[in-house]
């Protein structure tokens, strides 16, 4: 709110400005996993997440979201004048995940550790054009992926509340392009 014009500040509260900008707010506090996260609003099919993170078990899906930034230099002390910004690949090696997100291909590992296998997210990076990494090994993953999906996921009602919020947060919703699902 402090860097929204004066006029404006009286007008706008925050709880406002979190219901117009904030789509999904998620707070993990575990043993093992403890971090935020905040999704702004997805009308288009454009989703930008920003995770804030202490501690997490499994740190990415894909290859091509394992990037992190680490701010705690740049936090720390702002005013520094040579403060630096680290960016690594959960994955391990950042020039094969910059690869892949440059030649549009998906891999991963242990799809098994995923929550749900990351089988939506895969499913939905095919759409977008992307290729196996490792075609070869292809057909295992997906079977892992599927596994692990029903595993978590093991009714119909629960299989189908995962696949709706996915597609909430992850596509924009044109009521004419989706009606795949009942309304009943």
């Amino acid at each position: 709110m402090d860097i929204m014009p004066s006029a404006n500040k009286t007008k706008i509260s925050a709880d406002t400005l979190k219901d117009v900008y904030i789509g999904k707010m998620v707070k993990v506090s575990g043993e093992d996993d403890r971090w935020s996260l905040f999704s702004l609003h997805n009308d288009f099919g454009r989703c930008i997440e920003l995770k804030f993170v202490d501690k997490m078990r499994r740190q990415f899906e894909f290859s091509v979201d394992s990037f992190q930034i680490t701010l705690d230099p740049l936090l720390d002390d702002f005013n520094a004048p040579n403060a630096k910004v680290y960016i690594e690949s959960m994955f391990g090696d950042v020039h094969q995940a910059m690869s892949h997100l440059h030649e549009r291909l998906i891999d991963t590992r242990r799809p098994e550790e995923i929550r749900g296998g990351g089988l939506l997210k895969y499913c939905h990076l095919l759409t977008r054009g992307y290729k196996a990494a490792r075609p070869a090994k292809c057909r295992q993953l997906e079977r892992y992926m599927c596994s692990r999906f029903f595993i978590d996921f093991p009714d119909v009602v629960s299989q189908e509340q995962k696949l709706r919020n996915y597609l909430d947060n992850h596509f924009g919703w044109n009521n004419d392009q989706v009606s795949c699902f009942p309304t009943s």
